[in-house]
């Protein structure tokens, strides 16, 4: 049986979202900034967003996300690239944020996927995300390397954000990475193994 991440889901829980004042629709990533992480898949996945005529933002955290390198890939409007933040930062980010998009390449258990879901919202990734942290009706998983299915996966987030309902995709996320559940899982774990 596969154990999630452990998501601090008092801290990082869900609330009510005042709509943004300009209305556009804000993508989030958070990750380093490495080639496993998709950058440059997102940024053309952006791209294609933009030359379609959507009103969207996207804003971009972690390590080195604010270097030359990173600059010179999304250079483009719409744009802000905010480098490393701490846990609450990240956790304001969530909060300002409609979707995250994580394009990786290779995952683990990415803890900012849990995390966006236990804020509400709903998350665009690729098959690099396991398939526990998939929740039904909270993720969209797209190909790794497609631009073009990142591209329409965010478009159709964006179509069908009313959909989504923040409060399910919390609770969900509650039931899988909650500390109280992760330690139960553990101890039952612990105990067949002494079995």
């Amino acid at each position: 049986e596969e154990v999630s991440n452990v998501v601090d889901t008092d801290c990082v829980s869900c609330q009510a979202r005042q709509p943004m004042e300009d209305g556009i629709f804000t993508f989030c990533c958070v990750a380093a900034y490495d080639y496993r992480k998709g950058y440059d898949v997102l940024a053309k996945a952006f791209s294609i967003l933009k030359a379609r005529g959507t009103d969207v933002r996207l804003k971009i955290a972690g390590s080195g996300t604010d270097s030359r390198a990173a600059r010179r890939l999304f250079g483009m409007d719409g744009v802000e690239l905010l480098g490393s933040l701490d846990k609450i930062q990240v956790r304001a980010l969530l909060y300002e944020s409609d979707a995250l998009v994580l394009p990786s390449r290779s995952e683990v258990q990415p803890l900012v996927v849990l995390e966006a879901m236990s804020t509400g919202i709903p998350v665009v990734a690729t098959e690099s995300v396991p398939q526990n942290e998939r929740l039904q009706g909270a993720c969209s998983i797209v190909p790794t390397d497609d631009a073009d299915a990142l591209a329409n996966a965010m478009g159709k987030m964006i179509t069908d954000y009313s959909s989504y309902d923040g409060v399910t995709i919390a609770r969900q996320t509650r039931n899988l990475a909650s500390p109280e559940v992760v330690g139960r899982k553990l101890s039952e774990l612990f105990a067949q193994a002494k079995g």
